[in-house]
């Protein structure tokens, strides 16, 4: 047993790397379905369980074998928040759902409650845990370690714009690529096009993928020393990969965190502002001349985007709109304790099995927007209690950013996290969570900024 302790002890910090940079690694590829039907289960929960189990072994081990809990350190004051702000009304939701069989008598609600509560309920364990855990033990690693967990997202979300890469050469010159079956075809467009394919890479639809590579771009720029191998070896494929996704999405979250970033250093103390606005300025000078003297190039190559905006504002024929304006109603649907309490966690699954589409089609089981999910799952109190929890997070970073530049990185973070939250998330994500880990990681370290920095 001593030869244990000191193993786990002298190689604490190792094994925390590896367990978390799994999960990063992978959570790029947890919107791919070649990758969730690696295994019987899917792939995503089993890393999540692996990496999460991995991390509370070390914590029973520490704190009730070798009784060194002087190891593990308790949560502050914004991490505890935001758990319970999401598990406690989510606790409450179950309760609810209970409750609820007594008032939805429909064969589909108990079809909901004995199969997709538990498997939702599961499943935010299983990042309750991994989450959790790693904030115990997070005052213990070097920076350098926290950064190498950061990085491990982004290597895998550059693994994801590498096959982007490769299946535009597919697309264009017809090089041979293996059969991804994604919605990589272009649709709801009248116009001509100039490229009548969206990038899809591994995800199923650019929707999906559009997050991911906003993710690598802003995350990479924090972590990356050299700016000039970021901008070869990851911003410029990144860009190239995103712009070729056609995603209306992607396009307004992009421009969405440029503005806030302009406004961030608008607002914020920091020296060579004006240089940065130079540069980026002139960096908009080529847009610009290729868009006066070959406008109708432009819009013919943004005719996938420009052609579906009549119909995106369309309740009625915009599925993804539809299931964002909805639940406000399906809400009270039946008691006030659903309504202030919600259906229960994963309780999309019923609308999915009951509410439908104009094309007869049921409606998906997820609104893709966390904000509006949290409200039909955990009710009005949770949807409540979850925002304002997040909008105080962000407001106490912006308060902040002028300490140190980590401020700065987490509260754009947060805006960028927040605007993919409307459109493409889910809280119960992969993605949703390694974002999150890294924003408090970047907040750990903004923290370490400011203590050195009152020292001196």
């Amino acid at each position: 047993m001593a030869k244990l302790t000191d193993f786990l002890q002298s190689n604490l910090e190792k094994i925390i790397l590896v367990l978390m940079a799994i999960f990063m690694f992978l959570a790029p590829f947890s919107v791919s379905r070649i990758y969730q039907t690696l295994l019987p289960a899917p792939t995503s929960v089993l890393v999540t369980f692996l990496s999460g189990f991995g991390l509370l072994f070390l914590i029973v081990y520490f704190k009730y074998v070798s009784k060194q809990s002087s190891l593990l350190n308790p949560l502050d004051k914004e991490q505890r928040a935001f758990v319970l702000a999401l598990y406690i009304p989510g606790l409450i939701a179950i309760l609810a759902g209970a409750y609820n069989l007594t008032v939805v008598l429909s064969s589909e609600y108990v079809e909901y409650f004995t199969a997709s509560l538990p498997t939702r309920v599961i499943n935010m364990l299983l990042f309750l845990i991994l989450f959790v855990c790693f904030l115990k033990f997070i005052s213990l690693l070097s920076n350098q370690t926290l950064e190498s967990i950061a990085k491990a997202y982004v290597y895998g979300i550059f693994v994801i714009i590498l096959f982007g890469i490769w299946q535009f050469l597919h697309f264009l010159i017809g090089y041979p690529m293996f059969t991804l079956d994604t919605r990589s075809f272009v649709h709801s467009v009248n116009s001509d096009v100039l490229f009548n394919f969206r990038l899809t890479s591994l995800t199923d639809e650019p929707s999906y993928l559009v997050p991911f590579l906003i993710d690598g771009l802003l995350i990479a720029f924090f972590f990356f020393k050299s700016k000039l191998r970021y901008f070869i070896q990851f911003f410029l494929p990144g860009m190239f990969v995103l712009i070729f996704s056609f995603a209306v999405s992607g396009y307004a979250n992009l421009a969405m965190v440029i503005a806030f970033i302009v406004l961030i250093l608008i607002t914020a103390r920091m020296p060579n502002k004006k240089k940065v606005f130079i540069y980026s300025c002139y960096g908009l000078i080529p847009l610009i001349i290729i868009g006066l003297f070959n406008t109708g190039l432009v819009m013919q190559f943004l005719s996938p985007i420009l052609g579906r905006v009549e119909t995106i504002f369309d309740i009625q024929h915009h599925s993804r709109l539809y299931m964002l304006v909805m639940p406000f109603f399906w809400l009270f649907d039946y008691s006030i304790i659903n309504s202030i309490f919600g259906f229960g966690p994963g309780g999309y699954e019923f609308l999915n099995l009951t509410k439908f589409l104009h094309h007869r089609g049921s409606v998906a089981v997820t609104s893709n927007n966390v904000f509006i999910d949290i409200l039909f799952e955990h009710g009005i109190f949770g949807f409540i209690v979850f925002t304002t929890m997040f909008v105080t997070i962000g407001v106490k970073l912006f308060l902040k950013r002028n300490e140190n530049n980590y401020y700065l990185y987490a509260i754009i973070l947060w805006f960028h996290l927040a605007v993919t939250s409307l459109y493409r998330s889910d809280f119960a994500s992969p993605r949703f969570w390694a974002v999150i880990i890294i924003m408090f990681i970047i907040m750990e370290l903004a923290k370490r900024r400011s203590v050195k920095t009152s020292i001196k």
